[in-house]
């Protein structure tokens, strides 16, 4: 999921972009893939708007208006209420799939992005100015960033 939106962002930036994935894009959208949820901080919300895939999510997320921090059965703990902080919500909880949904529903929407599978990577190359990527097919391709995520 970080890949991405990195990769989304990257895109809506203007910049031509290619995503290797480890596994098939359809797959992770079957409800049996991943039955996680993350926290998303109200930064990565902003984030998400800004690339416009949050509005494809946004139904699906439950707001974090306090947080609770305690050790075991403690007697004392802390509290934090985000209205001491602001109006907005420390961050949102949603489910992986619907993360995914929504990324890939902007990946469909980028003529700028294309996404190809990990094991289409046969070797790369460093030099001074930019990498390059042999595929399995013996094409290649050229960059000057390749970033990895997980």
């Amino acid at each position: 999921m970080v890949g991405m939106t990195l990769a989304v962002a990257l895109a809506r930036a203007g910049l031509r972009t290619v995503m290797f994935e480890r596994g098939t894009m359809p797959a992770q959208l079957e409800a049996t893939f991943d039955g996680r949820v993350s926290a998303i901080a109200l930064g990565s919300k902003h984030i998400l708007s800004g690339i416009g895939a949050w509005q494809a999510m946004a139904e699906h997320a439950q707001p974090i208006h306090d947080i609770r921090v305690s050790d075991s059965y403690a007697p004392v703990f802390l509290h934090y209420d985000h209205h001491e902080v602001g109006s907005e919500p420390f961050g949102y909880i949603v489910e992986n799939r619907y993360i995914r949904h929504a990324l890939q529903k902007s990946i469909a929407e980028l003529p700028t992005l294309t996404v190809l599978e990990r094991n289409m990577v046969d070797s790369i190359e460093r030099s001074d100015a930019h990498l390059t990527l042999t595929l399995k097919d013996k094409s290649q391709l050229s960059c000057r960033l390749l970033v990895g995520a997980d």
